[in-house]
């Protein structure tokens, strides 16, 4: 089972002070208990996205996806199976 969070977003003066670890960490949370085994998302690729961001949480690269529109995407996914 995969979620995608979809739109999460930090005021730019919050930027730094822990509020969107501490979002996705409690999403990240509430997956597991319903049950889902990953997590995709999409951010802008490159230096306009928050990908350096979503790597620190553990996110890894899969490649990149283009929309209907034309517009290119990073690709990121996280394990949340726990290791045994």
């Amino acid at each position: 089972k995969v979620g995608f969070p979809t739109y999460i977003a930090v005021r730019s003066d919050r930027h730094g002070r822990g509020t969107g670890v501490a979002l996705f960490q409690a999403y990240e949370e509430m997956a597991r208990r319903f049950g889902l085994d990953r997590l995709e998302l999409v951010t802008r690729p490159g230096g306009a996205g928050a990908g350096p961001f979503f790597a620190k949480l553990g996110y890894e690269h899969a490649g990149e996806r283009i929309s209907r529109s034309g517009e290119r995407y990073a690709l990121y996914t996280k394990s949340l199976k726990e290791d045994l």
